[in-house]
């Protein structure tokens, strides 16, 4: 559309349709945004996410899957990344169930990643690790899943 119209006319209902874009589709509006170098916006959104979205024609509620974006800006914003990824392991153990204890390992090990490959930070990670450890010492399960995630992916999340 933007090909097709004067700069000024394109302009005037840009903010429109970016407006529109965001209420129908977070996801692609989260994209547009980094199109457009707003990063910032998107970071606000993975650390304050909409609850949940309708599917279309549906009544389903269903969670948004920002995870793609946190990717994407891992290396550009590592602590709100982490912080991102600290919140989703988190809520995943709070479900309580080994499906989600599988989950929020595999979330730790990306927080893991970034705190010792792109921040080299071993020590705040070992720290915060060892006691989310404590703080759900009384959830054997998740204790196990931590275990299971590390042989699987050949890492060890305690180091």
């Amino acid at each position: 559309m933007k090909k097709f119209l004067a700069k000024g006319d394109w302009k005037e209902i840009e903010p429109k349709i970016i407006r529109d874009v965001r209420e129908k589709d977070l996801e692609d509006y989260m994209r547009i945004c980094l199109d457009e170098n707003m990063k910032k916006e998107v970071i606000d959104i993975l650390l304050n996410p909409p609850n949940k979205r309708h599917s279309v024609g549906l009544r389903v509620e269903t969670e948004y899957d920002l995870d793609e974006f946190a990717r994407r800006l891992k290396e550009e914003f590592p602590e709100e990344i982490i912080k991102y990824y600290w919140q989703k392991a988190y809520s995943n153990i709070q479900n309580g169930n080994r499906e989600t204890y599988s989950t929020a390992a595999r979330y730790l090990g990306m927080v893991k990643h970034i705190y010792i490959d792109i921040l080299n930070e071993k020590s705040i990670w070992e720290q915060r690790f060892s006691n989310l450890k404590v703080e759900f010492k009384k959830r054997p399960a998740f204790i196990e899943e931590l275990k299971n995630y590390e042989r699987k992916e050949h890492c060890d999340l305690d180091d």
